[in-house]
């Protein structure tokens, strides 16, 4: 199983970028090049209407991790009460078919508890777009979550439960096709 995973912000890893490795452990997946999005190390190109094609190798590769994955999970922290412009910018370099029927999980992360909902309802809403099959849940976390730097044991708990219903999702998901297609994919 490849699970994609989009760290969603151009701010250098802190946290949340810590967050994303703990998952990648609980769901036992290396993080390589062929798995990772980080918009931070590879920024991707302006969202202006070129087609794929056009645009740098570094977005090719990107929009190509997302792509030929199995499931995808988005972390993003919560900027003014939405997500970051360069996980948004990055979603709409995505064609369609790179998340028509795929699972996508959320991580997201707040200064306090009173976010929590603000990525979440952007993110499902844009999953839909595009056909993508949202898990039931999403992980959210504050600077509550963290102790010295590090997750506290509660938190590590729930990204390993986080990582344990991505997977089964994921699996659940392998062989379905989600019907009817997305408006956005019925003039291809």
């Amino acid at each position: 199983m490849n699970i994609a995973l989009v760290y969603g912000t151009a701010s250098r890893p802190g946290r949340l970028w810590s967050v994303l490795e703990s998952f990648s452990a609980a769901v036992g997946q290396q993080l390589s090049n062929d798995n990772v999005v980080n918009l931070h190390e590879a920024p991707v190109d302006w969202a202006d209407g070129r087609p794929l094609a056009e645009l740098s190798v570094a977005t090719q590769h990107a929009v190509d991790v997302v792509s030929t994955s199995d499931a995808v999970v988005l972390f993003s922290p919560v900027y003014r009460a939405s997500m970051p412009g360069a996980l948004k910018n990055f979603l709409d370099l995505v064609p369609v078919e790179a998340l028509e029927s795929k699972a996508l999980g959320l991580v997201s992360m707040g200064a306090t508890a009173h976010h929590y909902l603000a990525v979440d309802n952007e993110i499902r809403r844009i999953g839909s777009w595009f056909g993508a099959v949202a898990l039931p849940t999403s992980l959210y976390l504050s600077g509550q979550s963290f102790e010295n730097g590090e997750l506290k044991e509660t938190a590590l708990a729930d990204v390993q439960s986080f990582a344990d219903t991505t997977r089964a999702f994921t699996q659940h998901l392998e062989n379905i096709v989600v019907r009817p297609r997305p408006l956005a994919a019925m003039s291809r």
